[in-house]
């Protein structure tokens, strides 16, 4: 299901979309990737590996919030998209040409965590549960991205790669504006612990650039 919220910041008004949606399919082999596992992975790993996609399927609650901004540039160096003020090169490199971005948060929330944490005394299990917890928040993430995709396929637009704090100099620091601008708390319980990490912790925020150019980067 999908609501809308209205939030101000400053003057401007912002409207964040908020959806509860279908636990996507786990990608095996990001879990493998995940695990550390190279090539062909022995029976008992395959085995391993699916049981641990299927309870993090089953205790899986997936969640988004987005919303669509104006890009400034008040000089050459500087981005402006919302509360967010940075002269980070690699973002400023991602957003080019640039003149709007979708901000996005993802989870697929806390009992992931509680059932990981419960198989800490079972190293092997807990590790493929994180693992495939790790596989499915990039999945909500992809599908999140496609249907972004696509309606800016409508307005004949183009979609750059997602780009979240803590990449290359668009530090960490930034995640807690992520959180304030999309009031993740309140639309999909997803909270700051230890100043910049989200809890729970199979979370993700997120800008994707808006461009009227196709660019692969």
């Amino acid at each position: 299901c999908q609501t809308d919220t209205e939030k101000y910041f400053g003057d401007n008004k912002m409207t964040i979309i908020r959806e509860s949606v279908d636990v996507p399919k786990i990608n095996m082999k990001e879990v493998y990737r995940y695990m550390g596992v190279t090539g062909n992975p022995e029976e008992s790993i395959v085995k391993l590996a699916y049981e641990a996609a299927e309870k993090i399927t089953r205790a899986a609650t997936c969640r988004v919030c987005y919303t669509r901004l104006e890009i400034e540039r008040p000089d050459n160096d500087t981005i402006v998209i919302g509360d967010i003020k940075t002269n980070s090169i690699f973002l400023n490199k991602n957003l080019h040409d640039c003149k709007e971005a979708y901000l996005f948060s993802a989870t697929i929330g806390g009992t992931v965590d509680r059932l990981i944490s419960a198989a800490r005394t079972a190293p092997s299990k807990a590790l493929a549960l994180d693992a495939a917890a790790s596989a499915l928040v990039e999945a909500l993430c992809d599908d999140l991205n496609s249907r972004l995709k696509s309606k800016a396929a409508d307005e004949k637009k183009f979609l750059r790669p997602r780009y979240s704090a803590g990449f290359g100099d668009f530090t960490l620091e930034y995640q807690k504006l992520f959180v304030k601008m999309l009031d993740t708390p309140k639309n999909i319980g997803v909270v700051l612990r230890n100043g910049s990490m989200l809890y729970p912790t199979k979370s993700v925020s997120a800008l994707i650039g808006i461009s009227d150019t196709e660019r692969n980067l």
